[in-house]
């Protein structure tokens, strides 16, 4: 409009007012077409978005469904990457049993948050960000302690498992530690001279046997218990400790011996 304004100034004012309005109109359409193409362009990245945020809680329902269906029963070694004192460790529903050189430390905890479900489509991100983030959590430590056990026991393992773990810890890859295997029995052997410790899974529970070879004494066995709120023996004859989450029992004690290849239990 301007080029032709500048060829010719004879244009009267209606014809001005008119080129003006036609003018508008060319530059309202070119601004809604330019609005439609940016929302066109907007609501494909959007519904993408909604797709791509679909799969991936899709993908964490699957993973998590198909971790539910691994043996999680199983005693993880320590590489470097806990401190020294742990020789292995295992996870259960609400604690972490550390086996040390003087005994096992029980470490019960819960969490204070649990995320909550997103109910439409507009919460798939706070949803993410729930999953990730860390919760607060608390607990109670409770330490079971071997008075006068050997400071260098010698620890073995058996039934290794397929899979192991890698700890990538930090940004030093000098400190990473790979290929951390599992097993499900763990043997340390001279906790005391001439007595081994036996750890294993019963019925989905950690058991411990002491091992009682020939010149060694029951006796010699001393348990110290700290961290707990109080500890009783109950009518069945089991050590009974309690803790913030309620009392736990180191149930079903026995004594058996094998000979002649026959387990003669007491």
């Amino acid at each position: 409009y301007e080029s032709e304004n500048f060829k010719s100034n004879q244009h009267s004012t209606a014809q001005h007012s008119t080129a003006q309005h036609s003018t508008a109109q060319h530059s309202t359409a070119q601004h809604k077409y330019k609005l439609c193409k940016l929302w066109e362009r907007k609501s494909l990245v959007l519904v993408l978005l909604f797709i791509m945020n679909g799969i991936t809680l899709k993908t964490f329902a699957q993973a998590d469904k198909a971790l539910q269906k691994l043996d999680k029963q199983f005693f993880i070694e320590n590489k470097g990457q806990w401190p020294s004192e742990v020789l292995y460790m295992t996870k259960q529903g609400g604690l972490n049993a550390w086996i040390t050189k003087k005994g096992m430390v029980y470490d019960f905890y819960k969490f204070k948050e649990a995320v909550k479900k997103a109910e439409d489509e507009n919460q798939i991100h706070n949803t993410i960000n729930k999953m990730t983030t860390p919760k607060e959590q608390y607990g109670q430590i409770v330490r079971m302690t071997l008075e006068g056990a050997n400071d260098a026991p010698e620890p073995k393992a058996s039934q290794k498992g397929s899979g192991y773990f890698n700890y990538l810890i930090g940004n030093d890859k000098s400190k990473w530690t790979t290929e951390v295997a599992q097993y499900k029995e763990i043997v340390i052997k001279n906790t005391y001279s001439n007595i081994d410790t036996k750890y294993y899974f019963d019925e989905g529970n950690i058991r411990y046997d002491y091992i009682i070879k020939p010149g060694a004494s029951p006796s010699d066995i001393k348990m110290k218990l700290e961290g707990t709120n109080k500890i009783n023996i109950n009518e069945n004859g089991e050590l009974v400790f309690n803790t913030r989450f309620g009392d736990v029992k180191q149930a079903k004690l026995y004594t058996y011996q094998s000979y002649t290849g026959k387990l003669i239990i007491d």
